[in-house]
This record gives structure tokens, C-alpha cells and sequence, in this order.
């Protein structure tokens, strides 16, 4: 990664919105602009000038750097006011940033969801756990003046929505939704949806009267619920599921939950199929270029009993399945999230704990450097250490999507890391836009509600069936 080193020795510098043009829905975004001392202006200058020279490698910016030119000749005289320059840069670094070739999309798909009511990696996507919220939102114009259009506001249930996924062709988006109908928490269902990015189109796919939606050999021990789904190649669907209706193994009597593993059905929801026969959960699947899923799986056999929560691959007909990372790795404990990196063979990952939400550092993986230890990995943000192994993080990030090997978009929280049992507050998470050279800029935060998943609304070359 080209830009790791200076990760690592830069001061994490965050970027702050103008509060007159940040909209979050009909609410102001006040920000805390003011803070600047005189001096943070010599690191803030030189970071701005770090941060054009990275965008320039990919795209010339001369009214910028005409712009930061002319700031540093400012700051160079005895007579400038140091507070204001260093705001002015630090807000000239956020519009740097902002130009580069791969921010040039104006919509951006992001999932408005508390937490969910419970943090621990095996029990908290379970509807029983699942807060409402208002969900799936396109934001327009996200660099300057948001606009957010709720996808279908009024047409579902008060609900709870989850893991959202986008086609290769950015025109649909399938979900998971619980219907928080049933007042009986116990009684809620996560089931799989699909809504077009225009909003039209709404329809459900799993969970209908036609689904068979017992278990193996006509078991019904515990809900069936549906989640995690991605678009596959072949116009399938991938996702997991409780439908094995076998049982988590550190969850005893009262406190009976279903294990969940990867599945596959057809576009529709028909022709449903389990692809892993595992012995403990299965989360996050995602697709490969080659056309693999690429998923992480919690390894409980002959072991320590979390500490080994990794990433899989399998074709989509569930053969020549295989460890991809981490396996035989105790820190980070769990590399959750998987998604391969646009023109890359590297995946980024969250390293969360076990214990906890799934939140944590954001990394990246080489394979190719090896498949276990810490030598594969590079730290994005390294300032959060990783949970349960390292310890427990003042602030946390999740839902990372790649843009290269050194942009992202991810939700993040200054809150700490719950530890199990724990919540975080209903509006925790908000929309960053994260560089490998230490930027962290704020696009997107609703103040009652986390924002969490985002995802550009463009178009992905279709991986291989």
C-alpha cells in the first residue's frame, strides 16, 4: 500500500464540514469548527500539501494547488492569524481530498439503523436483538449540500434493516428486513428483500408463504431468519441463514440460538440450497472477482472458543472451500466484513472482536504475503487498536468499502466499543471518508439515527460465473 508508512506517522487529522452546508435531512450539522489552535497550522499545511500531492497522482488540481499556494504564503507572514489560517486549510484538504477521480459519483446508498439491541458477534443480527429504523436512503449530492431520499418510507412495517447489497449494475439493492410487527420480540424474522435504487420495484423474496421455512427434516427448533445476502454473478443470491436449525454451542438452555451458515437461492428466492455444512456461524458474504464468495466463518473445533473467527472462500455451488486468512491467527480474533479491493487481489476487513458489535480497526489483507499472522496485514486506521486482543477501542469503525488500496468509506463512532451485553446509542455511527494518509472526514451523520453501509451508486464489472 503506497501511502501505509505515512498512515503511521502522520497525526490523525479530522476534516470538518463548512456547518452551513452540512444537511442531514431538514437538520442543521453543527460541527465543532472553531477548535483549530495556531498551533496545529504547520501540521495541518503539511498534510493538506501531502494530501494534494496524492490526488495529483491521479488527477492534475491547479486551482487547489494554486489555492494552497497562496495559504502558505499567508502562513509564512507574522501578521497571519494562525487559528483561522489552520481552519481554512484543514477545510481546503477536505475539498483536495474530494476531487480525486475515484469521488466522482453524486449518489451514495448508505443504511439508517440503530445498533442492534444487543452486542456479541454470534446473538446481535438476530431480529429479537434488531432496533427500527427508518433504512435504505440514497444521498445526493454527498460532498456538498445532502440530500437524502428514503427508499421506501410508508410502503414497509415499522422495521429494522440490515446489510444491504448492491447489483453489479448499481440498479438494485437487496436487503435484509425485520418486521417489527410482533410485539413479542422472540417472534421477530429477519427475511431477504429487494427495492430498485430508483425505488421502484419493492418485493420480498424469502419468507413467503411458498418458502418452506423449516429445517431439515421438517425441524422447527428456532426462528428461521434470513441475512448477509449479495448478488451473485449468475443471477443468484448468496446469503446466511438459522435453516440448518443447528445450535450455537456457547448459547446453553434459556439462552438457545440458532446457528447460521451460508446459503444460496435464485434471484426470486426460489430454489433455496445450503452451500457450508459448518459447525458454527457464518457471516458478511461478498464476491470475489474470480467469481468466489468470499466470507467470514467462526471456527469453534478443538480451539480456543472465539478467538478464531477468519476469512473463507467457496465457489457458489459451496465446493473447494478454503481458508483465504487467518486461521490459524489469534489477533485480530475476528477479521469480519470481507471485500475485495476494486483492481486489487487485497480484501479489507474490520478487525472486531468477538464479544462486541461487529466494529473495530479497518485492515487490509494480502494473501499473497501469507495466510496467517500479522505480516499480511496493513492497518488503515491504525489508531484503533484491535478489539478483545489488543483491548478495547475508544471509537470504532465498520461497513468499510474499498474505493483503492487507500480510500475507503466506512461508518465510524467516537463512542467506545460496546463489550457484550452492551449498547451504543441509536444514533452512533456516521458516514467517514478514510485515507491511508490519516484523513477522516465527515460526509454524512443523522442525528437520531447511525448511518451505517455506504456504497457509491455506480455501476461493478460482473465477476465470472
Amino acid at each position: 500500500m503506497a501511502l501505509r508508512q505515512a498512515s503511521s506517522m502522520m497525526k490523525i487529522t479530522i476534516g470538518f464540514l463548512n456547518p452551513t452546508r452540512c444537511l442531514v435531512g431538514l437538520a442543521l450539522c453543527v460541527l465543532a469548527t472553531a477548535g483549530a489552535r495556531a498551533d496545529e497550522l504547520d501540521p495541518a499545511m503539511t498534510f493538506a500539501r501531502k494530501t494534494l500531492d496524492f490526488v495529483q497522482r491521479s488527477r492534475p488540481c491547479p486551482a487547489l494547488a494554486a489555492r494552497l499556494g497562496e495559504l502558505e504564503k499567508r502562513a509564512a507572514t507574522h501578521d497571519a492569524n494562525r487559528a483561522e489560517l489552520c481552519q481554512t486549510v484543514r477545510q481546503l484538504r477536505r475539498q483536495i481530498i474530494f476531487s480525486h477521480p475515484l469521488l466522482d459519483f453524486d449518489r451514495l446508498l448508505i443504511n439508517k439503523c440503530p445498533t442492534p439491541g444487543y452486542s456479541h458477534q454470534s446473538r446481535q443480527y438476530l431480529g429479537r436483538y434488531s432496533r427500527p429504523g427508518p433504512g435504505l436512503a440514497v444521498i445526493e449530492n454527498w460532498k456538498d449540500q445532502p440530500r437524502e431520499t428514503l427508499l421506501f418510507k410508508g410502503r414497509l412495517p415499522v422495521g429494522s434493516t440490515m446489510h444491504p447489497e448492491l447489483s453489479f449494475d448499481a440498479r438494485r439493492v437487496v436487503f435484509a428486513f425485520c418486521d417489527h410487527t410482533p410485539t413479542d420480540p422472540n417472534l421477530r424474522q429477519f427475511f431477504l428483500w429487494e427495492i430498485g435504487t430508483d425505488g421502484k420495484g419493492l418485493r420480498r423474496l424469502t419468507g413467503r408463504t411458498a418458502d418452506r421455512t423449516a429445517g431439515e427434516d421438517g425441524r422447527q427448533t428456532s426462528l428461521v431468519e434470513d441475512f448477509d445476502p449479495c448478488y451473485l454473478p449468475d443471477d443468484g443470491l448468496a446469503f446466511v441463514s438459522t435453516r440448518p436449525q443447528t445450535h450455537i454451542r456457547c448459547q446453553y438452555g434459556g439462552r438457545y440460538f440458532a446457528n447460521f451458515l451460508l446459503y444460496r437461492c435464485d434471484g426470486d428466492g426460489r430454489n433455496i440450497r445450503q452451500l457450508s455444512f459448518a459447525e458454527a456461524p457464518e457471516w458478511e458474504p461478498s464476491l470475489l472477482d474470480d467469481g468466489r464468495i468470499v466470507y467470514s466463518r467462526w471456527d469453534y473445533t478443538n480451539r480456543h472458543s472465539y478467538h478464531f473467527q477468519s476469512i473463507w472462500v467457496t465457489r457458489p455451488d459451496g465446493t473447494a472451500t478454503a481458508s483465504l486468512y487467518g486461521n490459524l491467527t489469534r489477533n485480530p480474533c475476528n477479521s469480519a466484513e470481507p471485500r475485495q479491493i476494486p483492481g486489487s487481489h487485497k480484501i479489507v476487513c474490520t478487525a472486531a472482536a468477538h464479544h462486541a458489535y461487529t466494529a473495530g480497526s479497518i485492515i487490509v489483507v494480502d494473501p499473497r504475503a501469507g495466510l496467517d499472522g500479522l505480516e499480511p496485514i496493513t492497518r488503515v486506521t491504525p489508531e484503533i487498536v484491535f478489539p478483545e486482543t489488543e483491548g478495547w477501542p475508544v471509537g470504532a469503525f465498520t461497513s468499510p468499502w474499498p474505493l483503492s488500496e487507500d480510500l475507503f468509506l466506512a461508518a465510524y463512532t467516537p463512542e467506545p466499543l460496546a463489550k457484550e451485553g452492551k449498547v451504543q446509542g441509536a444514533n452512533a455511527y456516521a458516514i467517514y471518508l478514510v485515507d491511508t494518509l490519516g484523513g477522516r472526514e465527515l460526509i454524512y451523520r443523522d442525528p437520531q439515527v447511525s448511518c451505517v453501509s455506504p456504497m457509491p451508486l455506480v455501476p461493478r464489472p460482473t465477476p465470472p460465473v
